[in-house]
C-alpha cells in the first residue's frame, strides 16, 4: 500500500512489511527512512549482522536472488537493501523480488521520484500491494522551514522562526546538510538551553563557513551594507567552494525581492501585504525596516540594470568563465550602493 511518511512510525509499531519502496530524488530520505525501518525491524527478529546491500550499478542478479531466498545458515531472517537509479535499471531485480518475497526477508528498495502510474505499473504494482510504498515530493519553502523546526524539536532544540529561515536559506534546501547543521547545534550544547535566535545561528554558521549563503542574499538587499564587506562575502563563499551558479542564484533572489518591493511602491501601494505574506519578515519589524529602506534606495531601472549584469554573469558561468562571472557579481555588489559605477572604471 502507498502511505504518507507521517504514518510510517505507526505502521512499523504494528509489524514489519516484507518490502518497503522509498521513492525520492532527495538521498536524505532514502538514508533516513532506511534507518528508521531497520531500527524498527530489530524488534521483530531481524539483526544488523545479517544485512546485505545491493546497487543497480553493479548488481549480481544471482547473488541478489540468493540473498532474498535464504537468510543463510546461521540466521533466521535477512535484511536486503537495493538502490536503483531508475525503474528500467531495476527490472530484473524487481521481478526477482516479486518471486522471492517471504517471511524471512525484509527488502528495502530505494528509487528516484516515481509517479502514481509508475507505482501502478506491471512491475511495481504487486510489490506495492505486498508491502509499503512512500513517495517523498520536493519540499516547498514553508515545508522546508517546518522540516527544520521538526528536526530541531526531535533534539530538544528550540529555534525561533528567523533562525529556522536562516538555516533553510543557508543550505539551499539540502536536507542532509540541514540535518547535520541541526545535529551540530545539539553537539554544541544548545539542547534544552532556551530559544536559539538568528544571531546564534549566524555565529555558528560564521564559525563553520565564515559567511552563509543567507548573509550573501541580505548583503545585496541592504543598501547600507558596506561595499567591501559585500564583496568579501561573495569572494569568501566562492573561495570556499560554493558553486558560481549558486552565488548567481542567491544574488538573483536578492534582486527579485528588490524588484517585487519596488514594483509595489511604483504602483503607489504599501509594502504591508508583501511583509504580511512573507514567511520570515511578517514577524520581524526591524527586518521590515531594512527591506523597506532597501526598496526605497533603488529605482526600477537601476534594478533592471543589475539584472542585465546578472544575466551576463550567468552566461559567462555557463560558458565556464567563472572568473569573469565573479567579477560581474562584484560589479553588482558595488553598483547596489553606487549606481554610477561601471566595471570599466577599474
Amino acid at each position: 500500500m502507498k502511505i504518507y511518511y507521517k504514518d510510517l512510525s505507526n505502521k512499523l509499531s504494528q509489524g514489519i512489511a516484507p518490502i518497503y519502496i522509498l521513492s525520492s530524488d532527495e538521498p536524505f530520505w532514502h538514508e533516513e527512512v532506511q534507518k528508521e525501518i531497520i531500527n524498527a525491524s530489530l524488534n521483530f527478529g531481524f539483526t544488523l549482522d545479517n544485512k546485505v546491500s545491493f546497487s543497480g550499478d553493479s548488481l549480481d542478479i544471482d547473488e541478489f536472488g540468493g540473498s532474498c531466498l535464504s537468510p543463510g545458515l546461521f540466521a533466521d531472517k535477512i535484511i536486503v537493501t537495493l538502490t536503483l537509479s531508475d525503474l528500467k535499471q531495476g527490472t530484473a531485480a524487481l521481478t526477482m523480488l516479486k518471486e522471492t518475497l517471504n517471511p524471512t526477508l525484509l527488502a528495502i528498495v530505494c528509487l528516484p521520484q516515481l509517479s502514481n502510474s509508475d507505482l501502478k505499473s506491471k512491475i511495481l504494482a504487486p510489490l506495492v500491494e505486498a508491502g509499503i510504498a512512500i513517495v517523498f515530493y520536493p519540499l516547498d519553502e514553508r515545508q522546508q522551514i517546518d522540516f527544520v523546526m521538526d528536526r530541531a524539536r526531535r533534539l530538544n532544540l528550540q529555534l525561533d522562526q528567523e533562525a529556522a529561515f536562516i538555516l533553510k536559506e543557508s543550505y539551499l534546501g539540502n536536507l542532509a546538510a540541514l540535518n547535520q547543521a541541526i545535529q551540530k547545534l545539539e553537539l554544541a550544547g544548545f539542547a534544552n538551553k532556551g530559544l536559539i535566535t538568528a544571531d546564534i545561528i549566524k555565529e555558528q554558521t560564521s564559525y563553520e563557513n565564515h559567511f552563509s549563503i543567507f548573509e550573501l542574499t541580505e548583503a545585496f538587499i541592504d543598501y547600507n551594507y558596506p561595499i567591501i564587506k559585500r564583496i568579501n562575502v561573495l569572494k569568501t563563499l566562492y573561495n570556499e567552494g560554493v558553486n558560481i551558479a549558486v552565488l548567481i542564484m542567491r544574488v538573483g533572489a536578492a534582486l527579485k525581492t528588490l524588484y517585487e518591493m519596488r514594483t509595489i511602491i511604483d504602483r503607489g501601494a504599501l509594502l504591508d501585504d508583501f511583509f504580511g505574506n512573507h514567511p520570515l519578515l511578517r514577524n520581524l519589524r526591524s527586518k521590515q525596516n531594512i527591506y523597506r529602506m532597501a526598496a526605497n534606495s533603488i529605482t526600477t531601472p537601476q534594478i533592471q540594470d543589475l539584472i542585465k549584469i546578472l544575466c551576463e554573469a550567468d552566461i559567462k558561468a555557463r560558458n565556464f568563465d567563472e572568473k569573469y562571472a565573479l567579477m560581474l557579481l562584484e560589479e553588482i555588489a558595488v553598483k547596489r550602493t553606487n549606481a554610477n559605477f561601471n566595471l570599466t572604471d577599474i
